[in-house]
């Protein structure tokens, strides 16, 4: 594992989050009316998940009995390996899924359900970074 790459990917990741969170709208109604920021929130969270996974797959790749590759079975790998809790991947998992809703039904989003997720569960890349700081100072 290379703890240069890690660093290097945890700070796209803060960048990200920290990029949403500025853009973050009062309202539901707002980010549903204002295609801007709809674009800059969008595609910061599939950057967020995206360097998420490339980390999980980074740190993944040290161990032999990977389970399969998809993108959310690599953060339940992560939890098997107790590099993060068996919580954060769940919830890592359910992003993956969020993102290829993201990418894939552009012209169908529901902008009510991203404004839940940047209010309520944008957390979990800040909690996937502390323990991914976490483990890297300890491997």
């Amino acid at each position: 594992m290379d703890i240069r790459v890690i660093n290097q990917k945890l700070e796209s990741l803060r960048n990200c989050v920290s990029r949403i969170e500025t853009k973050i709208p009062s309202t539901a109604e707002t980010l549903i009316s204002d295609f801007d920021i709809q674009d800059i929130i969008s595609l910061n969270i599939e950057r967020a998940v995206q360097v998420s996974l490339d980390i999980a797959a980074h740190i993944g790749s040290e161990f032999d009995d990977i389970r399969e590759f998809s993108a959310a079975g690599t953060f339940l790998d992560l939890a098997k390996h107790k590099v993060i809790s068996d919580d954060l991947g769940q919830r890592l998992a359910r992003t993956a899924g969020f993102r290829n809703l993201l990418v894939h039904r552009y012209a169908s989003i529901d902008w009510s359900r991203v404004f839940l997720f940047i209010t309520r569960d944008l957390g979990v890349f800040r909690d996937f970074a502390r323990d991914i700081d976490t483990f890297s100072t300890r491997a």
